[in-house]
């Protein structure tokens, strides 16, 4: 057997054996897309007000969310831990939501939190994606209601670089 048959082959046999073994093949590059240490499935108004906290629900890590939270200023999880964080954003129009609502994506670094075990998420990234519609006619012109995340959006918490 000739050498480059060899290489091929001791090659293919690694593979094999590291994909049998659950190796995972590929390196992560700097680049790559984080995965959440936090992921929340939905973010839904409670009551049709702009002022009304809002509940993220269908979340991962019970230990720190329960599986949920209410957010109003802080997102206060159902285990009793806070997390705040201070969130800048950028609308939309039209975007990924129906109608006459306008897409607004978040984006904060988390400054403050409490609880047990909660200090290690101080710094990282909380992103989410949510459909406003402006309040009816006749209220504050400037206030918005949240109609829910953005269709196949998450609110996600990831590590910080």
């Amino acid at each position: 057997m000739n050498l480059l048959k060899l290489v091929t082959v001791s090659v293919a046999v690694l593979l094999s054996a590291a994909v049998m073994a659950g190796v995972p093949l590929a390196v992560p590059s700097a680049s790559a897309v984080p995965v959440p240490i936090v992921k929340c499935q939905s973010l839904e108004p409670q009551t049709n007000s702009s002022s009304a906290p809002s509940v993220l629900s269908g979340c991962n890590r019970p230990g720190l969310t329960g599986g949920s939270g209410i957010w109003t200023t802080t997102l206060t999880w159902s285990t009793g831990k806070e997390t705040n964080f201070s969130a800048t954003g950028t609308v939309f129009v039209p975007g990924r939501c129906q109608d006459s609502q306008f897409e607004y994506d978040f984006r904060g670094i988390i400054t403050t939190v409490s609880g047990r075990y909660t200090k290690r998420f101080l710094g990282d990234t909380a992103t989410f994606d949510v459909c406003l519609v402006p309040m009816p006619t006749g209220s504050n012109p400037d206030a918005v209601l949240l109609v829910g995340l953005v269709p196949g959006a998450f609110f996600t918490i990831t590590r910080s670089s």
